[in-house]
């Protein structure tokens, strides 16, 4: 995706908006394995954990209002799919799941 965007013109054209679109991808897959690593590392020492900085990046970083409805789609099923995963962990105290499902519930609204 990187080649292809440097073979893209300096103009702002059409074809930027799909390499846009798989980079902003990447960037919410980097971002959830940050999440799961998070959380893997508060359940070894019993700890809540921060989470609030990707939280606020998810909530500020949302696709373009004209962007098709399957993006929209796309991301806010995976950032579900993330919150789902880390309260599905069984390992996880009851204290650090209602954490999880609280800003979950939270960022579904967005």
């Amino acid at each position: 995706a990187l080649k292809n965007w440097c073979l893209l013109p300096e103009v702002t054209v059409q074809a930027y908006v799909p390499l846009m679109q798989q980079f902003h991808q990447l960037v919410e897959l980097h971002e959830s394995a940050l999440l799961l690593d998070e959380v893997q590392k508060s359940m070894r020492h019993n700890s809540v954990p921060e989470l609030k900085n990707t939280i606020s990046a998810w909530r500020e970083r949302l696709p373009n209002k004209w962007d098709d409805i399957t993006v929209w789609f796309e991301l806010l099923t995976w950032r579900n799919h993330v919150f789902k995963m880390l309260t599905d962990c069984s390992q996880i105290s009851q204290e650090i799941k209602n954490a999880l499902l609280l800003l979950g519930q939270h960022e579904e609204a967005w």
